[in-house]
């Protein structure tokens, strides 16, 4: 008997029910079909759903990527991949397909889309997910045929449906440097906001990921057979602690030899970065736009969320009446209690909506208060809001004033400023704060979203419209500090 024949009947008397060995016995008649471009010793092994820990040999591994890559649609194919599907640890087949995408994209696409697409769509998950957002980011600076990717890409996330690629899917809809990309994902949204009879913007907050933390921001993690804790402090950070001995890892190498306990603390490591790195964009913007959220919706998306619950304790947020007047404002503390500026216990008055604070909503006085009870409380903000410049005069600052092409438009981009086209060498760029209320900018000789080479332009006219009292301020405001973060950019 040859060395592999024996894992294989060693894996096959392991198997906990008849299914579960006819599936790895069709796996490994299939591994001797294992794809040439991939290097098989990287990619990683596959466990069955009745025991995760238990890693079964490599050709298990190698039979299913030779299933996906030939692609064969025959009904004996068919059918391994669907007892694949639901016998197969989810999280070991995701973690080949992520392996698998990104060995597609360093052969130059080996064998086209149609394999990796309905591979990603019958295993993919959210390591697949954040793999996606990776590759994304370098191939929308790329030419060519990696510019296509980036909109197959898009439905290849609609199909995974965890909340971690819809989160993905948001963030995309800011990509406006490349415009078939920013606009597919936009319109997946929207379907998936449909779909659900809910607004966009409450989709958004549905699909932020809670990594798998409960509400007191811990999960468990299983390592060399110890039950470790995982906790997710309000900075955002990971600890990883035994609970019986008091124990701490300082990163997951310290976890010994355990490779999966590793790789699950460092996917959700990275899981946690990507997650925070979205929501501080998606926070800033409500600031200055002036999303309200009902009362219920604040309560089951930010303060009932393991990792949204930290925005409600390091922000200042406010309690808003039917005009969009500030009524109150509160925070939220360690303990899940809602406290005042005077560290009051806080309670919601009925009939009011809730939003994120700007500093000129504030009073003086108000906001040196709450500027000293972050500061004794050592809370850092995670986004820029009690310390945030403000501006008040804008006509004639900007006019005639030549800008460097590639940094005015990564910062307008960025500031979801929408490009709304050129034509007759000037380019208009719209910015929404809620309500109708909007900026337009137009600058010379304008550009379009996807060329590399973006020329100098100069600032024509800024125009606010539709906005009257605060709103126009903070509008005057944000205009002003996004083109003031620019002017160091300024052509002599």
């Amino acid at each position: 008997m040859t060395a592999r024949e024996h894992i294989r009947d060693e894996d096959l008397r392991r198997g906990a029910c008849v299914e579960e060995k006819v599936l790895v016995g069709d796996l490994y008649r299939a591994s001797s079909h294992a794809p040439r471009f991939i290097d098989r010793r990287k990619l990683p092994q596959l466990a069955m759903r009745s025991d995760p820990a238990r890693l079964l040999a490599r050709p298990v591994t190698w039979g299913l990527a030779a299933l996906l890559v030939r692609n064969d649609m025959t009904p004996r194919s068919e059918r391994v991949l669907g007892q694949a599907k639901r016998l197969l640890d989810p999280v070991t087949a995701d973690a080949l397909i992520a392996s698998l995408l990104k060995s597609w994209d360093r052969t130059r696409h080996h064998g086209g889309y149609a394999w990796i697409r309905r591979a990603i769509a019958l295993f993919g998950g959210d390591r697949t997910a954040l793999a996606i957002s990776e590759e994304l980011a370098r191939w929308s600076s790329e030419r060519g045929a990696a510019r296509r990717h980036v909109s197959f890409m898009m439905d290849a996330l609609a199909d995974i449906g965890t909340d971690t690629s819809k989160m993905v899917l948001f963030e995309l809809t800011r990509a406006q440097n490349v415009t078939r990309a920013w606009e597919r994902a936009r319109n997946l949204v929207k379907v998936m906001a449909r779909r659900r009879g809910v607004r966009v913007q409450h989709l958004g907050d549905l699909a932020v990921p809670g990594c798998g933390f409960d509400g007191h921001g811990k999960r468990g993690l299983e390592a060399a057979g110890r039950q470790l804790e995982l906790t997710l402090d309000e900075g955002f950070e990971l600890r990883c602690d035994d609970p019986r001995t008091g124990e701490r890892f300082a990163c997951p190498a310290d976890l010994g030899d355990d490779p999966r306990a590793r790789e699950e603390w460092e996917h959700t490591l990275g899981a946690v970065a990507k997650a925070v790195e979205v929501q501080d964009l998606r926070m800033e913007d409500a600031m200055v736009c002036g999303r309200r959220w009902s009362q219920s919706d604040w309560n089951e998306s930010i303060f009932d969320h393991p990792l949204m619950i930290n925005y409600a304790r390091r922000l200042v947020w406010g309690m808003f009446d039917k005009d969009d007047d500030l009524v109150a404002t509160f925070r939220a503390t360690e303990d899940r209690e809602l406290v005042d500026v005077e560290d009051d216990t806080f309670t919601m008055p009925m009939g009011l909506t809730v939003g994120l604070v700007h500093p000129l909503h504030l009073t003086r006085e108000i906001l040196a208060a709450w500027s000293r009870s972050f500061g004794d409380y050592e809370i850092r903000e995670p986004i820029e809001q009690l310390g945030r410049a403000t501006f008040v005069e804008l006509e004639g600052r900007f006019e005639g004033v030549t800008l460097e092409g590639r940094a005015f438009r990564a910062r307008m981009m960025g500031g979801l400023w929408r490009h709304d086209g050129s034509s007759r060498g000037k380019l208009e760029l719209t910015k929404g704060f809620g309500h109708g209320a909007r900026a337009v900018l137009r600058s010379s000789p304008g550009f379009t979203t996807w060329r590399h080479r973006i020329p100098d332009q100069e600032v024509v006219s800024i125009e606010l419209k539709g906005l009257e009292g605060l709103r126009a301020d903070i509008a005057r405001s944000e205009t002003i500090r996004t083109l003031e973060a620019i002017t160091h950019h300024a052509v002599q």
